[in-house]
C-alpha cells in the first residue's frame, strides 16, 4: 500500500513540473512576440523620421532606387580630383588575400568586401566651408606731425584720428603720396586690395560744424515772453535763492593765503575786550533814515533777528512800516527777508512755534503777519481787524507764550487792553481784558511788557505814569478788569521791562528778578517775590530806552540810552558802574540808541539807533561759553547784600522821620509857649 502511495505522489509531482515548464515556455514566447512588435514599431518610427530621399534609397526594389553608373561615378570623382583606381586595387587585394589572415576565414573576408562594394553612396555638390583663424593683433602707430592747419586730410579713421600726407622738397607741386616707410594700415590694406575702398572721414573742424548745424537752435524769446517768464513763481524763487547764496559767498572775507603754521603773531594774540564791535546791518533803500523801534531774535533759528523800523520822513512815497530780517551767521550787511506795511510798526515778535511766521504790532492797533516762505510777497498775509473788540490804540508790547501744543499771542495796547490771540486766526481775539488802576478811575497806558521764563500767566507791564504793574492773566477779575500789584519808584515813563533769562543751576533760580528802564535816567532791579529787594543804577545822563538780561550769564545785563551809550554790567564785579562802555556812532557822530537784544547763545548784542543803523557787538567768551557755576553763588551773595542795604536804608529813613517828627513837635510847642508869652 505504501509503495503505491509513493508512486502516486511522484507521478503528481512530475505532472506539476511538466505543466510549469510548459507555462514558462508560453511566457517566453509571448515576451519574444512583444519584443518583436516593439522592434517593428521602433523601426517604423525611425523610417518615418528619415528624409524622403533616404526612404526611397532604402527601399528594396531596384526600380524605385536611383543609382549612378560606374562611368558617371568615375566622371564625378575625376571632376573632384579623386582617381577611380583604388576600387581595382581594393578588388585585387581582396582576391589575392591569404586563405586565413589574423585568424579570420577567407570566406568571411570576401563576404565583407563584397557587401561593402555592393553598397552605393550618393554624393552631392556642396559649398566648401572655410575656417579662418584670427591672427594676433599688433598695434601700429602712425608717426605723423601736424604742421599746417590749412591742409587737406588725406586719410582719416572712422574714430576721428587724422593722417597727414608728406611731400619732399623735390616733389613740390606734384600729387601727395603716402610715405612707404611709415605707411598706415589703411593705405597698406588698400594697396593689397585695390578693389576694397575705405570710407574717408572728414576733419575735426568739419565734424564740429556738422554737429553744431545738427543741434536745434532755441528760438529767441520776445520781450513779452521774457517778462512773463520773469513773473513766474518758479523763476522768482530760483532767482531769490540764487542771489542770496551768491551774496553770502561774496560777503565771506577770508585770507586763503594765510599760513597759520608760520604766523607766530597769532600765538600771543588774545581777545581781552569784554565788548567788541563786530559789524553793522543795513539796507540802503529801505532802512536808512528810519528809527529802530523793535529788535527780537528767533528761538527756532537763533541766527536770525528781526528789526522793526518807523517812518522815513524824507521819503513819503515809501511804505510807512518796514520789518527786516538779518542773519548773523553770514558776514553780509543786507537783509535776508524784507517786509513792509502801510502803517507804522511799534513792536515785533517771532512766532516761536511757527518758524516761518513774523508778527508785528502797528500804531493803528492792528497785528500783521508775514510768512518768509511766500516768494516775492512783502505785504502781510494776514492781519487783525479794526473793531471795538480788538485794539484801537498803538500796540507797544507783543509776545508769544505757551507750549508747542497750547500757545497764544499776547498783546497790550497803550489804552491798557490786553488781547490773547490764536496765531492761526487773527480775525477775533480769544480773550480780551482791560488793565485799570485800583480805584478804577483811569486806564493804564502800557508801553512795555515781559513774561518770566516758563511762566505764561503772570507778567509785568510798564506804564507811562512811571509805575510797573504785576498782572495775572487768569486771576480773579471784576468787570473784566485785571487785578495787579504795583511797583513804584520811577518818576518818568517806563521805556522797558525785562525778566531774568539765564537758567538756574539747580540751587539758585533768579527768574523772579526783572529790570526796568525809564526816562528818569535810571535802571532799577526788582523782585516779584521779595518787595524789599530793589536796587537803582544811576550812571546814565540821558533817557534810558532799553535794558536786557544776558540769556547765559546770571549777573550780566546791558543798557542803552538816548546819548548812544551802550553799557555792559556785571553785578558780580561791580554794582555801581558798568564794566565797559561803548558809544554808538554814525559816520563819526554819536547816534541815539533805541533798542537792544541779546542773541540766544549770549555771544552777541544787537543795538539799533534813531537813523536806521543796526550794530552788532561780540562779548568776551567768559560771558557766554562755559560760564562758571560760581557765578550763581556770587550773584546770590550780591543780592543778599543789596537786600541788607535796603533794610538798613529803610530803618534809617524811619529813624530820620521820627526825629524830624519830634523836632517838629518840639518846635511847635516852643512856638506856642512863645506866643503865650
Amino acid at each position: 500500500m505504501v509503495p503505491i502511495l509513493i508512486i502516486f505522489i511522484c507521478a503528481s509531482l512530475g505532472m506539476n513540473n511538466e505543466e510549469r515548464r510548459l507555462e514558462l515556455e508560453r511566457k517566453k514566447q509571448k515576451l519574444a512576440e512583444m519584443r518583436e512588435s516593439k522592434r517593428r514599431l521602433d523601426e517604423e518610427r525611425r523610417r518615418s523620421m528619415l528624409p524622403q530621399n533616404l526612404q526611397q534609397n532604402g527601399n528594396g526594389s531596384a526600380g524605385e532606387r536611383s543609382t549612378l553608373s560606374s562611368q558617371e561615378l568615375a566622371e564625378i570623382l575625376a571632376d573632384v580630383g579623386i582617381p577611380s583606381e583604388p576600387n581595382s586595387s581594393i578588388k585585387n587585394a581582396s582576391t589575392e588575400a591569404k586563405p586565413q589572415e589574423n585568424g579570420v576565414p577567407q570566406s568571411h573576408l570576401s563576404q565583407t568586401v563584397t557587401s561593402s562594394m555592393s553598397r552605393v553612396v550618393n554624393l552631392e555638390l556642396t559649398e566648401p566651408r572655410s575656417i579662418i583663424i584670427p591672427q594676433k593683433d599688433t598695434t601700429i602707430y602712425c608717426k605723423t606731425t601736424q604742421t599746417d592747419d590749412e591742409r587737406v586730410s588725406v586719410c582719416e579713421f572712422s574714430m576721428g584720428s587724422q593722417e597727414f600726407a608728406w611731400e619732399g622738397e623735390e616733389d613740390m607741386g606734384h600729387s601727395h603720396k603716402p610715405y612707404i616707410d611709415d605707411m598706415s594700415p589703411t593705405d597698406e590694406i588698400e594697396r593689397c586690395l585695390p578693389g576694397f575702398k575705405f570710407k574717408r572721414g572728414t576733419s575735426h573742424e568739419a565734424e564740429k560744424k556738422e554737429v553744431e548745424e545738427e543741434k536745434p537752435k532755441l528760438p529767441d524769446y520776445s520781450e513779452q515772453e521774457k517778462q512773463q517768464i520773469m513773473k513766474t513763481i518758479g523763476f522768482l524763487a530760483f532767482f531769490d535763492q540764487g542771489t542770496r547764496m551768491l551774496e553770502r559767498a561774496l560777503s565771506e572775507k577770508r585770507d586763503f593765503d594765510q599760513n597759520l603754521a608760520n604766523d607766530h603773531s597769532m600765538l600771543y594774540q588774545t581777545k581781552e575786550e569784554k565788548l567788541e564791535f563786530s559789524r553793522s546791518f543795513q539796507d540802503t533803500k529801505w532802512t536808512n533814515g528810519r528809527e529802530v523801534l523793535a529788535i527780537t531774535f528767533s528761538e527756532r533759528n537763533p541766527e536770525l533777528f528781526a528789526v522793526g523800523y518807523g517812518v522815513n520822513a524824507d521819503k513819503p512815497g515809501d511804505p510807512t512800516g518796514v520789518v527786516a530780517v538779518f542773519n548773523t551767521k553770514f558776514k553780509k550787511e543786507s537783509s535776508d527777508y524784507l517786509f513792509h506795511t502801510p502803517t507804522r510798526i511799534t513792536s515785533v515778535a517771532f512766532a516761536h512755534f511757527h518758524a516761518n511766521l513774523i508778527l508785528a504790532g502797528c500804531y493803528t492797533g492792528q497785528i500783521c503777519m508775514w510768512d518768509n516762505r511766500v516768494v516775492n510777497k512783502r505785504t502781510p498775509i494776514n492781519r487783525s481787524q479794526l473793531s471795538t473788540n480788538t485794539h484801537t490804540q498803538p500796540i507797544f508790547a507783543l509776545q508769544v507764550v505757551g507750549s508747542h501744543n497750547a500757545h497764544n499771542l499776547v498783546s497790550i495796547s497803550s489804552d491798557g487792553k490786553m488781547c490773547s490771540w490764536n496765531v492761526d486766526n487773527l480775525a477775533q481775539p480769544v480773550e480780551t481784558k482791560n488793565l485799570q488802576a485800583k480805584n478804577g478811575s483811569k486806564a493804564i497806558h502800557v508801553v512795555s511788557m515781559s513774561f518770566p521764563q516758563n511762566e505764561f500767566n503772570t507778567f509785568v507791564a510798564g506804564a507811562e505814569d512811571g509805575q510797573i504793574y504785576l498782572v495775572s492773566r487768569h486771576g480773579t477779575t471784576t468787570n473784566q478788569d485785571i487785578e495787579q500789584q504795583v511797583f513804584e519808584g520811577h518818576s518818568a515813563p517806563i521805556s522797558s521791562v525785562a525778566f531774568h533769562r539765564a537758567p538756574g543751576n539747580g540751587q539758585y533760580d533768579f527768574s523772579h528778578l526783572f529790570l526796568s528802564a525809564s526816562c528818569d535816567w535810571s535802571i532799577k532791579l526788582w523782585s516779584i517775590k521779595d518787595p524789599l529787594l530793589r536796587y537803582s543804577f544811576e550812571t546814565h545822563s540821558e533817557y534810558v530806552y532799553d535794558a536786557q538780561w544776558s540769556p547765559t550769564h546770571p549777573a550780566v545785563f546791558a543798557t542803552v540810552d538816548a546819548d548812544g551809550t551802550l553799557c555792559l554790567w556785571n553785578l558780580n564785579e561791580d554794582i555801581e558802574e558798568p564794566i565797559t562802555r561803548l558809544s554808538l556812532e554814525n559816520e563819526g557822530n554819536a547816534s541815539q540808541g533805541r533798542k537792544l537784544a541779546f542773541s540766544p547763545n549770549g555771544q552777541y548784542i544787537v543795538t539799533g539807533d534813531g537813523v536806521g543803523n543796526v550794530h552788532m557787538f561780540e562779548l568776551h567768551e567768559s560771558f557766554y561759553n562755559n560760564v562758571k557755576s560760581d557765578e550763581w553763588n556770587k550773584l546770590a551773595n550780591v543780592l543778599a547784600d543789596m537786600k541788607a542795604s535796603r533794610e538798613e536804608a529803610e530803618e534809617l529813613n524811619e529813624t530820620m522821620k521820627l526825629e524830624n517828627g519830634s523836632q517838629a513837635s518840639s518846635g511847635s510847642v516852643s512856638r506856642l509857649n512863645w506866643d503865650r508869652l
